[in-house]
């Protein structure tokens, strides 16, 4: 698919719009943070949600990322996983869901969710906010 200035220019100042805040106090990666991953990997991110207990497969720390990783944040793995969920794990699946086809039906519902986000559709809306949660998930790294 060809993109157009136009939709480059869009996607770009979306994922910028990733760390802007939607509220005086709250990124929007940190927004669909506590809105779709908390419950299982906690608020800070340490795998300790009030669901991960009832999950087969505990959920990662997401605060060790960078150091499981040699120091490095595995930025493209995270988008990856956020996007496909974990069915593409070493080991075999894990309870990680699906987030890319959440957040593709999400582009097409005319709701608007207070975001930048939902002024656009399709892929980049899911790209961006998968962009958000990398970004906020990458700021978490201790």
């Amino acid at each position: 698919m060809r993109r157009t200035l136009a939709t480059s220019c869009a996607f770009f100042w979306l994922v910028a719009s990733a760390v802007s805040t939607v509220s005086a106090d709250q990124t929007i990666g940190e927004r669909e943070f506590q809105r779709s991953c908390s419950a299982c990997h906690g608020a800070g991110g340490e795998g300790d949600g009030p669901l991960a207990d009832y999950l087969d497969v505990p959920p990662s720390d997401l605060t060790k990322l960078a150091l499981r990783n040699d120091g490095s944040f595995p930025h493209g793995r995270i988008a990856e996983l956020i996007e496909n969920g974990g069915r593409f794990g070493a080991h075999g699946e894990s309870a990680m869901p699906v987030w890319g086809d959440r957040y593709a039906a999400e582009a097409k519902a005319p709701a608007f969710d207070g975001t930048p986000f939902t002024l656009i559709k399709g892929n980049l809306y899911a790209n961006a906010k998968i962009a958000a949660l990398v970004a906020y998930i990458e700021n978490l790294q201790r």
